[in-house]
C-alpha cells in the first residue's frame, strides 16, 4: 500500500461510523500527510474530507495530547480550527471556504 492509499485508507476508517477511531490510527492521516507538500495537487480532495471530518481527528489530536504549538502545518491545528480560533489566512485555499462555513 502506498503512503497515499494508506492516508485515504485511515480517512475512509474515520468517515465510517464503526471505523477504527484509535487516536494512534487517526494521527497516522498527518503524520503520513507530511510526507507530501502542503498544497500537493493530488491531496486537495483529502484535505477537504479531513476538514469536513475534522470534529473527528479534533477530538484526540489537540493541543492536550500533543505539543503541536510550534508546528506550522494547518492540519495540525485541526482542534483549533475546529474552534474557529486558527486564522483562516493560514489555511490553504482549498479548505478555507469549508472551514469558515463550518467552523467559524
Amino acid at each position: 500500500m502506498t503512503d497515499l492509499e494508506y492516508l485515504r485508507n485511515v480517512m475512509d476508517n474515520a468517515e465510517d461510523p464503526d471505523g477504527d477511531h484509535e487516536p494512534s490510527y487517526l494521527m497516522m492521516w498527518l503524520m503520513i500527510r507530511d510526507d507530501f507538500t502542503v498544497n500537493d495537487e493530488q491531496l486537495i480532495l483529502d484535505d477537504i474530507r479531513l476538514i469536513r471530518n475534522a470534529e473527528i481527528f479534533a477530538e484526540y489530536i489537540n493541543e492536550e495530547n500533543y505539543l503541536i504549538e510550534d508546528d506550522d502545518r494547518w492540519y495540525w491545528h485541526i482542534a483549533t480550527i475546529v474552534k474557529g480560533e486558527y486564522p483562516l489566512e493560514k489555511l490553504p485555499e482549498h479548505v478555507r471556504d469549508i472551514a469558515a462555513k463550518l467552523y467559524y
